[in-house]
């Protein structure tokens, strides 16, 4: 199997999805009944995909392509977090002065004191 080809229809696959493909290679083949060409879903965001052949001959050192995928990673997440906190901010978060309920104030009794209560009532 040459690797190129492996690597050619992975990438086919990220960027138009598996219905896609199959229409493509059954089209390729000159099998029937290719049909109407089904639209293309996307398995990943089709600009962040680069074969890493192509990424080769682009000179591109494997290191810095590691290192600018950390950074937009590092970008990405704090975009993240700042959308989150807008959105807290404007339907409202919980007060960080409030304390957590307690799980009493449920009715719900810890074991050991409910224990240590039933044990009083039966001594009395």
């Amino acid at each position: 199997v040459n690797d190129d080809a492996v690597v050619r229809q992975v990438t086919d696959l990220i960027r138009n999805g598996p219905q896609f493909l199959c229409w493509m290679t059954r089209r390729s083949l000159g099998g029937g009944g290719a049909g109407k060409e089904p639209p293309r879903a996307p398995l990943w965001e089709v600009d962040d995909v680069i074969p890493f052949q192509r990424a080769n001959l682009t000179s591109e050192p494997r290191k810095e392509m590691i290192s600018d995928l950390q950074k937009n990673t590092v970008v990405t997440a704090r975009a993240s977090k700042r959308r989150r906190k807008a959105a807290e901010d404007l339907v409202g978060s919980s007060d960080p002065g409030k304390k957590q309920t307690k799980i009493l104030q449920f009715g719900i009794l810890q074991y050991k004191k409910k224990r240590s209560d039933s044990a009083v009532r039966t001594s009395e």
